[in-house]
C-alpha cells in the first residue's frame, strides 16, 4: 500500500514541476510545499537535509581551496647555504650582494630573490649589499630585522639568541619584534640585542674589517686600540691618561699576539707591562 502511494506522490510533484514555471527555485520549492500541504502529502525532509549538507560541504571546499590559494600565494621558499668548514664562507646571492658567514652559520636566501631581498641568518655573517632604491634588502635574526638599501654591516648572533647588528658604511634601520621603536644606525655604531628588556646602541671600531687579516690604523687613538685588544683577546690595559688621546699608526694582523702588540706600544712610548693573568689586565707604566 505504501509503494502506490509513494508512486502517486511522486506523479503528482513531477507533474506539478512541468506545468509551472517560475523564476527562481525558491519559490518553486515554496509553491510545492503549499501544495503539498493541501493534498496531504508528507513532504522529502530527507532531500531537504541532503541539499543542507551538500551545501555546506560546497562551502567547506571552497574555503579549503582559497585558504590553499592564499598560502602558496604568501609562503616564502628559502634556500639554505651553511659554513661546516673553518674561516669565512662568501655566497653571492642573486642581486650580486655578497654575504661571508662564519664558521657554524647558516644562511636562508629568498628563492624569488630578484623580487624580494629577504635573507634569515643563524650565526655571523658580514654583508656587503647592492644598492637597490626600489627593493630594500632585509636581514631577519631572531628577533631583530635590519632594513638596507646598499651598504656593509656584520651581524652576530648566538644560540641564546643575542644579536650584533654592527654598520660599517652607509645606514641601515634595525627593529625588534614586539618593540615599537626603530633604530638608525650610523657607521660606528652596533645595536646590541639581550632581550626586550637589554637593547643599547654602543660604538665600535669599525675600521676593523672583519674579512681583512691586516688592519692598517692610521692615526687612530691609544683609546681606541686599548678597546680593540679588549674585544679581540679580552685583556683589558690599563695605561695613564696622558696617553689615551695621543695617535699611532701601525699595522695588526689578526694572527699577531697579545704580547706583540704590547711590544709595540711599550716601545713606541717607552712603558713597561705587567701582566696579571688572573685579573685579565695589562698595566702599562713607566
Amino acid at each position: 500500500m505504501e509503494e502506490p502511494k509513494k508512486k502517486y506522490n511522486d506523479l503528482l510533484e513531477d507533474l506539478w514541476n512541468q506545468s509551472h514555471e517560475v523564476s527562481h527555485s525558491s519559490d518553486a520549492e515554496a509553491s510545492w510545499h503549499q501544495f503539498a500541504k493541501r493534498v496531504g502529502i508528507k513532504e522529502k525532509r530527507e532531500v531537504i537535509r541532503m541539499r543542507a549538507i551538500y551545501y555546506a560541504a560546497a562551502v567547506i571546499a571552497l574555503t579549503i581551496a582559497i585558504g590553499s590559494f592564499i598560502y602558496h600565494q604568501t609562503r616564502i621558499d628559502y634556500l639554505v647555504v651553511e659554513n661546516p668548514g673553518i674561516g669565512y664562507k662568501k655566497v653571492i646571492l642573486p642581486d650580486s650582494s655578497m654575504v661571508s658567514i662564519a664558521q657554524g652559520t647558516t644562511l636562508y636566501y629568498a628563492q624569488n630573490f630578484n623580487e624580494k631581498r629577504s635573507v634569515r641568518l643563524e650565526g655571523d655573517g658580514y654583508f656587503e649589499v647592492q644598492r637597490n632604491e626600489a627593493l630594500p634588502f632585509t636581514v631577519a635574526c631572531y628577533k631583530t630585522l635590519t632594513t638596507v638599501l646598499g651598504t656593509s654591516f656584520n651581524i652576530k648572533s648566538d644560540r641564546r639568541e643575542n644579536v650584533d647588528i654592527a654598520l660599517y658604511e652607509g645606514s641601515i634601520k634595525a627593529s625588534v619584534e614586539g618593540v615599537k621603536n626603530d633604530w638608525l644606525l650610523t657607521p660606528g655604531e652596533q645595536l646590541k640585542y639581550r632581550g626586550h628588556k637589554k637593547i643599547s646602541i654602543e660604538p665600535f671600531n669599525n675600521f676593523f674589517n672583519p674579512l681583512e687579516s691586516n688592519f692598517d690604523l692610521e692615526n687612530v687613538s691609544v683609546k681606541e686600540l686599548i678597546t680593540y685588544v679588549k674585544e679581540i683577546f679580552g685583556y683589558e690595559i690599563v695605561i695613564d691618561t696622558e696617553y689615551l688621546n695621543n695617535s699611532i699608526t701601525l699595522r695588526i694582523n689578526k694572527n699577531d699576539s697579545l704580547q706583540n702588540i704590547i711590544e709595540v706600544i711599550s716601545t713606541i712610548y717607552k712603558l713597561k707591562p705587567e701582566i696579571d693573568e688572573d685579573m685579565k689586565r695589562i698595566t702599562l707604566s713607566k
